[in-house]
């Protein structure tokens, strides 16, 4: 008891390493008195502890060895609490199913009228609700609210009135949302829970801010933050203050917008709220761009790049990537747009957020339209038209019209710009027919166009003239007998275009084959003029198949350099032959990526119609990949020559692997990279790493963890696999020597056992 109470109180002051030291100690006594009750309570404190140090995974393990105790004991409603956290640890790390699976074995537990029952069920609505089964949450939540009402707990039934608000607010339903609201709001300022109060104040902003009460939002967001400030919380504040920046922006009041935005970054900042940082430098930017300050708008979502970079968030990366596109092309920087376009685009299609793509593709489709890029914008805008169209065709229940019609917003205006670029230049089209097919069908390009701009015109009036979302949906049979006539006449030229496109798969393929034949070829034994006639007949394959190829001038420069470098009969040397099959990896990538891209579509259109073909094209895409894979793999292994792992302070080294038989002395390579770094630096005047250095015939790679720099050291040019191979391997090392690393007694006999590290990522046969 004595180490439970002062490892409770060393808790309560938030001191976890000496609660979990306490809580240890009654452990071992419980232990040895072979008192699971005692075992079981320390090891479930334990994981508490390091639960709140965000250790979670450390917790489970504890958690775990709790729950076997108690469940020899047959203890249900200790087993119980046992499985709810567990299902809290695993909320924490973003497993959501998992918890949701604890979650649902605790609730089966306990009693029908237990407070924990009530609690159980609003964690498994908050799990279903992260899960996006808004739905089922908003069921859980009700029957948790009912118990929390049968026990009189004014704070479960204020937190179940508030979850209920937020779950409403995500399927759309922003009045019901703001009752649920107000009545949590009215608990909590009965239980004077100011935190409680000043939460709910701001998300019936937040709500009335959908409806379109801009002003009515202010004034809640104004009061939230006055109760924020009052108990000082300042991530409340923060977010407060980033709201009125959303409202004012609204207004197209984008001097307060810019105010308040910069409020808000300095408290994030402090925060070390990163995500919000950005969002809020995002938002200053857009403000700006009103402000028609562009400069200054591109230097924030410069920086707010930066840091969803650090966050690795995909999604709002993507959305940067869009702002950049727009500022550069608005000051005139249409190479620069077009780079960030193109990106976001991209990395659009990736994430499957299909309304992004196609705003990128209609951002597309304007630029290329101002720069006189008919064909391109036609394309652009094809394809955004499709997208959106694709998009209108999805709405069958009304959880879902709403959210997809205010989308279609932009869609008028792509119909427009498609009817103007194909009135300023209609022939354009004809280039995606192959002659022969013009000769057969000599009026097949009046009859498309005519049928293009009919059903172009029919759809931009009906779109035009039910602009409110509820009327867009109404009317959604006509629509989509419309975009189904004007995509039929697109998917004409669609089928021409994926017959060439087919071509080109095989192409690629028959290409990709060569390249084989020639990387197998470079080796010690191989003479220059036999590399040279094999390089030669790649590029007449190339030159035919893909005239326009960028690899094409990188082949003919690596041609020049072979003759230049070595005689007819010569054989190469080893580091020629090496940086060639590097090369030709690089080219083997490059072309099966072509082919790759071309699949989907040739797939959608001609591959539906000959399947046999579409099957044979897949078992050869897939060879070839298989056959790609393994040649890296071949190539990482043969350049590997030493590891060594240095401490970043000191620079002495820890551990060494010799990949080869030839020895090395670990203390004379370790001086000398920490030297080579250091001097770097101190050049550079930034503290800053050095990621690559040549030496001779070696390529000597840097990988920095917080404790340690490694460096891999090796005969040829790093490929992706071993780069990636030692960028985990860093990983895993620190986390294996975390303790040890944090010691600075010198003792390198520790890391001894790291050769078990180095088998698992660099044996890559394995």
């Amino acid at each position: 008891m004595k180490w439970f109470n002062q490892g409770n109180k060393h808790f309560q002051e938030a001191q976890y390493d000496q609660a979990i030291e306490c809580w240890q100690k009654a452990l071992k006594i419980g232990r040895h008195e072979k008192n699971d009750q005692v075992v079981s309570k320390s090891l479930m404190n334990i994981g508490t502890a390091l639960g709140a140090q965000g250790e979670w995974d450390k917790a489970i393990q504890f958690y775990h060895q709790s729950l076997e105790i108690e469940k020899r004991g047959g203890n249900s409603p200790n087993i119980a609490e046992c499985l709810m956290n567990i299902g809290d640890a695993f909320f924490a790390l973003e497993k959501v199913e998992n918890a949701r699976d604890y979650y649902l074995q605790s609730l089966e537990l306990y009693g029908e009228y237990d407070r924990n029952r009530a609690r159980m069920l609003l964690h498994i609505g908050l799990a279903l609700f992260t899960e996006g089964n808004w739905k089922k949450a908003i069921q859980y939540y009700k029957q948790s609210l009912e118990l929390f009402k049968e026990m009189d707990d004014l704070d479960g039934i204020s937190k179940c009135f508030a979850n209920l608000g937020i779950a409403f607010r995500n399927v759309g339903k922003w009045e019901e949302a703001i009752q649920y609201y107000k009545q949590s709001l009215e608990i909590d300022q009965k239980l004077s829970d100011q935190l409680g109060s000043a939460t709910c104040l701001m998300n019936i902003g937040i709500a009335l801010e959908a409806l379109g009460k801009v002003k009515e939002a202010i004034e809640h967001y104004q009061r939230s933050l006055a109760s924020f400030k009052s108990i000082g919380n300042d991530k409340g504040i923060a977010t407060c203050l980033l709201n009125l920046g959303n409202a004012f922006e609204i207004l197209e009041k984008w001097e307060n917008a810019v105010e308040f935005y910069e409020k808000s970054i300095e408290l994030f900042e402090n925060l070390g709220d990163k995500s919000s940082v950005s969002k809020s430098l995002t938002n200053i930017g857009i403000a700006l761009r009103n402000l028609g300050r562009w400069d200054e708008a591109i230097k924030k979502y410069h920086e707010s790049m930066s840091w969803f970079e650090s966050l690795n968030d995909q999604a709002a990366i993507s959305k940067c990537l869009l702002d950049l596109g727009v500022a550069y092309h608005s000051v005139g920087k249409w190479d620069e747009a077009l780079k960030y376009y193109q990106k976001s685009r991209k990395l659009f299609q990736i994430l499957g957020d299909e309304p992004g793509e196609a705003l990128a593709c209609q951002n597309l489709g304007w630029g290329y339209q101002e720069h006189n890029e008919k064909k391109l914008a036609l394309q652009s805008f094809i394809e955004a038209f499709g997208i959106y169209t694709n998009l209108l065709t999805r709405i069958s229940t009304d959880e879902y019209r709403e959210s997809y019609a205010k989308e279609f917003k932009n869609l008028p205006r792509i119909i427009d710009s498609l009817s103007v670029v194909l009135e300023e230049q209609p022939m354009e089209i004809k280039e995606l027919i192959p002659p022969q097919e013009m000769e057969e069908s000599p009026n097949l390009m009046n009859e498309l166009l005519s049928q293009l701009r009919t059903n172009i015109t029919e759809l931009n009036t009906a779109v035009k003239a039910k602009t409110a979302p509820s009327d867009i949906s109404n009317n959604l049979t006509v629509l989509k007998e419309l975009v189904d006539r004007t995509l039929l006449t697109f998917s004409v030229t669609e089928k021409l275009m994926s017959e060439k496109v087919g071509k080109n798969i095989l192409y690629s393929i028959d290409t990709c084959n060569y390249f084989f034949n020639l990387y197998e070829s470079c080796n010690e034994n191989a003479t220059a003029g036999n590399i040279h006639l094999i390089l030669e007949e790649v590029l007449s394959s190339l030159k035919t198949s893909f005239p326009e190829l960028d690899l094409i001038p990188a082949i003919q420069d690596r041609g020049k350099q072979l003759n230049t470098e070595f005689q007819k009969n010569q054989t190469l040397t080893e580091s020629f032959a090496l940086e060639l099959r590097f090369v030709i990896l690089a080219w083997i990538k490059r072309l099966y990526s072509i082919a790759i891209s071309n699949k989907k579509l040739y797939l959608e259109t001609i591959g539906k119609l000959d399947e046999p073909i579409s099957q044979k094209l897949e078992s050869e895409l897939d060879a070839i990949s298989q056959h790609l894979i393994k040649e890296e793999i071949n190539y990482s292994t043969h350049i590997l020559n030493y590891l060594i792992i240095i401490k970043k302070v000191s620079g002495i080294p820890i551990y060494n692997m010799n990949f080869i038989e030839s020895p090395f002395d670990s203390d004379l390579v370790g001086g000398f990279l920490s030297a080579i770094q250091s001097f770097g630096a101190e050049i550079a005047k930034e503290r800053t790493s050095m990621e690559k250095l040549a030496y001779k015939n070696f390529k000597i790679n840097f990988q920095d963890g917080n404790f340690v720099r490694c460096a891999l050291i090796l005969k040829g040019e790093i490929t992706e696999l071993l780069s990636k191979k030692l960028k985990d391997f860093v990983v895993d090392f620190e986390l294996e020597y975390q303790e040890n690393l944090m010691r600075h007694d010198g003792n390198v006999t520790a890391f001894a056992g790291a050769t078990s590290l180095v088998k698992k990522h660099f044996d890559l046969n394995k």
